[in-house]
């Protein structure tokens, strides 16, 4: 089983929910889209969070999630450094 199945679902909301729309992947907030914008993919990574093991096999989801959505190629690094900002939140 995943590493935080001990975390509530609403603290890995909050942290999923705050750092992704401060990452903003493909800019839409900053264009004036509505807070909710990336709610899918912000609920898939809350789902993967009950699944991963390691900060690499979310980082993995991450940019699976994020690619699927906005038909792009974000690039593993930068879905790296998102996952480990999530990790981090989560576990303290």
């Amino acid at each position: 089983m995943g590493r935080f199945l001990g975390v509530s679902k609403r603290k890995k909301q909050e942290v999923v929910i705050k750092i992704i729309n401060e990452w903003d992947p493909i800019g839409l907030l900053a264009m004036g889209a509505g807070e909710d914008r990336y709610r899918l993919e912000i609920d898939k990574i809350v789902d993967a969070l009950d699944q991963v093991h390691s900060v690499d096999e979310l980082a993995s989801y991450i940019k699976h999630y994020m690619d699927a959505s906005f038909s792009t190629d974000f690039p593993s690094i930068t879905c790296l450094q998102v996952a480990v900002l999530i990790w981090e939140e989560i576990k303290d």
